[in-house]
């Protein structure tokens, strides 16, 4: 049997890494080891003792689901911000007929692990494509139930070509539980050939645990993730009680500006974009601006 794919996952390579976060934020609370066993001076390292690591990395993560969560820490009177950019993602997957695949779970050509932060179904139906041909084609996103119940049944058997069916749904993780949450594809008919299949999802932040893994947000959201870190620390450790609200302002500031560049990197146009020609009529078309909510008539001639 296949060994189980290696967890793949979409994160943003430019933020900083878990490691450098929680250097910064034991920096900050006063509790980076500066000396070594031996007692010489060293370049500031985060520290060894168990307790105290695990602290900085709840401590961080907390701030992590909470940034991601767009929870104001002043407790504002706003909702909370959820449409951040980055957790919108496009997922690819190559169905391969041999089971031997990048993303093939067990060896099965019907089944193909999604990347880490992947606990849903996609936002629109699957588009598969053929290598050397143009043309796409649409994959029905279905339950897994229909998509197993043609798998059994005699229509199988005679089906050939390309699936027509997908269906998301969880699963234990293949690289252990102490990955995280785990979910798969699984495709209908079985694949005859290599194709790949896309589809848009909205991730879900999931902890850190090594310090080489990376945030999801992006290199630019790592002052608001060092905030956000900080304020939950302090409001943990009880002799920092008193900085609280400082740090809670400082994150809640840099809250404003994360979501106020998030909402510039939105589309500027939703919806069908209808272009007649340089020859026809003008079209007025009224389309909506994410970023700000205000409608706009844009006119094309």
């Amino acid at each position: 049997m296949p060994s189980p794919p290696h967890l793949p996952d979409l994160l943003d390579q430019s933020g900083l890494t878990f490691g450098d976060h929680l250097l910064d934020l034991a920096e900050a609370v006063g509790v980076a080891e500066l000396v070594d066993d031996s007692g010489n001076a060293i370049a500031p390292r985060i520290p060894t003792d168990a307790a105290r690591l695990d602290m900085l990395k709840r401590a961080w993560n907390r701030g992590y689901e909470a940034f991601v969560a767009g929870v104001d820490p002043m407790v504002r009177p706003r909702r909370p911000y959820t449409g951040w950019n980055f957790l919108d993602r496009m997922v690819e997957i190559e169905l391969n007929p041999d089971g031997t695949g990048p993303h093939n779970i067990d060896g099965d050509e019907t089944r193909y692990r999604l990347p880490a932060g992947v606990c849903s179904r996609p936002k629109h139906a699957w588009v598969l494509t053929i290598d050397g041909r143009s043309t796409w084609r649409t994959i029905e996103d279905t339950t897994s139930h229909r998509v197993q119940a043609f798998l059994a049944s005699s229509a199988a058997s005679g089906s050939a070509g390309y699936p027509f069916m997908a269906a998301c749904r969880p699963i234990e993780a293949p690289e252990g539980n102490a990955e995280g949450a785990a979910w798969e594809v699984i495709v209908a008919p079985k694949p005859t050939a290599v194709a790949w299949i896309r589809a848009q999802f909205r991730l879900v932040q999931r902890p850190l645990v090594q310090t080489d893994e990376r945030h999801i947000c992006g290199a630019q959201h790592d002052s608001t993730l060092r905030a956000f870190a900080l304020a939950e620390w302090a409001r943990r450790d009880a002799s920092q009680a008193d900085q609280f609200g400082r740090y809670a302002q400082d994150a809640a500031s840099k809250l404003d500006a994360s979501i106020a560049m998030d909402k510039d990197l939105s589309p500027r146009v939703v919806g069908p974009v209808h272009d007649p020609g340089v020859s026809a009529l003008p079209v007025y078309r009224p389309q909506g601006r994410r970023a700000s909510g205000v409608v706009v008539n844009y006119v094309t001639s």
